[in-house]
């Protein structure tokens, strides 16, 4: 998994400290599975907002806002405090999603939990109404993470960025 650029970098978490909170919110006991490049990604890396922002797929651009936190006070901001929120939504629950980054205008990116397209990346545009359906973008969170690029409207404020901090370039 290719290492992104970094503005804003997440609180550091642990293994263990992710453990507890998928204890905490039982969701072993409600057979929601987080992917592991998932987890591997916010222990290694934890960038929240970067300027890798653009996914191609199916001859469109999508373009991610920020990463949610996977642990937070609230739970509305944070990928374990939602999924039990996504889940009773009365559009979202069909899908078993573990929503960890939206667009500006609200669009979701979701990993799938359940069923045969578990740990599989979707785009799914909420203001488009409940009839629209998921758009698949990777097979796996790592796929999803290498295809990012950066906006070439940001590329100067990459390169503005300390060397540690540009992630792998283009």
């Amino acid at each position: 998994m290719k290492r992104l650029s970094c503005v804003i970098k997440g609180d550091p978490v642990s293994r263990e400290y992710i453990e507890r909170e998928i204890h905490k919110y039982r969701l072993v006991e409600n057979g929601i599975k987080i992917p592991e490049e998932i987890i591997e990604y916010y222990i290694k890396q934890n960038n929240i907002y970067t300027y890798h922002r653009v996914i191609r797929s199916n001859k469109k651009e999508y373009y991610i806002s920020y990463f949610e936190k996977i642990i937070s006070n609230n739970d509305d901001e944070s990928i374990i405090g939602s999924i039990n929120f996504f889940r009773s939504h009365h559009f979202c629950g069909k899908y078993k999603m573990i929503v960890f980054n939206q667009s500006a205008g609200g669009d979701i990116f979701y990993a799938s939990y359940g069923g045969e397209d578990y740990g599989k990346i979707y785009f799914l545009a909420m203001h488009d109404g409940e009839d629209v359906e998921p758009v698949l973008l990777a097979n796996s969170f790592g796929e999803f993470i290498d295809a990012l690029e950066v906006d070439p409207e940001d590329m100067d404020l990459l390169m503005a960025l300390p060397e540690d901090k540009r992630g792998d370039l283009p």
